[in-house]
């Protein structure tokens, strides 16, 4: 998947008050931000892979082990990475998020302001005594 230089695609679950800090972040730092719901809009394996590949992880990587069911049902069990590409695509729930990408540059968020690695941000600095 190309990815445009000028908007942030961020691949989020709704339910989640870091992806909603994000998204608010998101919007502080760039003019135009994809908001895409992983749970409704579903990935293909290929494009789960790629994502990874760009994110320069492996698909086990991907998978939310803090997940609940993930410790029911997939904790001590041995998976191939297209085993996962599998899981992860019927069990999006699984997909950690946020995940943010702009250009050619992805991130997983684990703190909300993990996003503006994505953009360069230049502090405005005004000085009062000038």
């Amino acid at each position: 998947m190309k990815y445009p230089q000028n908007e942030i695609t961020l691949y989020y679950k709704p339910d989640s008050l870091q992806s909603k800090k994000t998204l608010a972040h998101a919007h502080s730092i760039c003019d135009y931000v994809r908001e895409i719901n992983h749970l409704q809009q579903l990935f293909t394996e290929m494009q789960l892979d790629e994502l990874a590949n760009n994110l320069e992880l492996k698909p086990s990587d991907l998978v939310d082990r803090k997940h609940e069911l993930f410790n029911d049902k997939y904790a001590n069990q041995e998976f191939s990475e297209t085993d996962w590409l599998t899981i992860l695509v019927n069990t999006p729930e699984l997909i950690i998020s946020p995940i943010a990408v702009m250009g050619n540059k992805a991130i997983v968020i684990r703190y909300p302001v993990d996003i503006l690695q994505l953009a360069s941000v230049t502090p405005v600095v005004v000085f009062d005594n000038l």
